[in-house]
């Protein structure tokens, strides 16, 4: 996977995960679903993580959904 396309902080027993693609609304490619699957198979296992924040970077979106011009 490509780094910096999704993060992860942790806050106390909270995740924010955060999808980081301003630049085209969020959308998501195939590298940005496979961190995001990763990422939720290890908070799955994190016992300690009573709650899972999903956000979008940037003013305009939180996610177009799927990157149309990757699925020519």
């Amino acid at each position: 996977y490509e780094p910096g396309l999704v993060s992860l902080e942790r806050e106390g027993d909270v995740a924010i995960v955060t999808i980081r693609r301003p630049e085209v609304m969020n959308c998501l490619s195939f590298p940005t679903l496979k961190r995001l699957r990763r990422l939720c198979y290890e908070l799955k296992e994190d016992l300690s993580i009573r709650a899972v924040l999903i956000t979008g970077e940037g003013e305009k979106a939180f996610c177009a959904g799927a990157d149309l011009k990757e699925r020519k």
